[in-house]
């Protein structure tokens, strides 16, 4: 083989090594093995441990009343939950990230039990951040799915990577009965 095509190789090797490492969000190495399955998964496994809604409040994810966060115990009670969403779960430490393992809202339903039970993580990423054209999942083929945000200037989306979504991962709202509980809020 000749010099040439050596390091012609070699260099792409080295380019698509520091590529990989300096990506705008974490997982990306990883998330190429598999495709958008692969980023998917990521995700799910970086916020398994928010299945138990204790985890999320120990790690500042908190549902916000008028007056303030709303402890854990009362949150089916008291927090307002939108229909086709369920409750939101805000880790204002995340705002300002744009990283796919770090979400910025938990979205949660609740079982027949009144248990709450993670559905989505969602993103709600500022225009300035990505020009307005937010990007997180390289292997999406045109999937995401981003929505105005709850306020101007910002994009977001929601990923139901921990429960089952027959409208599609990437949708906005889950038409399952757990994420519209009695007295929710159209959006």
């Amino acid at each position: 083989m000749s010099d040439i095509n050596l390091n012609r190789r070699s260099t792409l090797k080295a380019l698509g090594a520091g590529l990989l490492t300096a990506g705008s969000f974490s997982g990306s190495a990883t998330a190429h093995k598999g495709g958008l399955k692969g980023e998917l998964a990521e995700v799910r496994s970086a916020t398994a441990k928010y299945n138990d809604p204790a985890n999320a409040y120990a790690d500042g994810f908190m549902a916000f009343g008028e007056s303030g966060p709303i402890p854990l115990e009362d949150v089916v009670s008291e927090a307002e939950s939108i229909c086709g969403m369920g409750f939101h779960f805000a880790n204002f430490d995340n705002f300002g990230t744009y990283d796919r393992l770090k979400p910025q809202v938990l979205v949660y339903g609740v079982d027949d039990d009144g248990d709450l039970i993670l559905g989505a993580v969602e993103y709600i990423i500022p225009d300035e951040i990505t020009g307005g054209n937010p990007d997180l999942f390289t292997h999406d083929d045109g999937e995401e799915h981003w929505d105005a945000g709850p306020f101007p200037g910002v994009h977001s989306l929601h990923v139901w990577v921990h429960t089952h979504n027959p409208d599609g991962v990437f949708n906005h709202t889950n038409p399952r009965k757990q994420f519209s509980p009695d007295g929710c809020l159209n959006h």
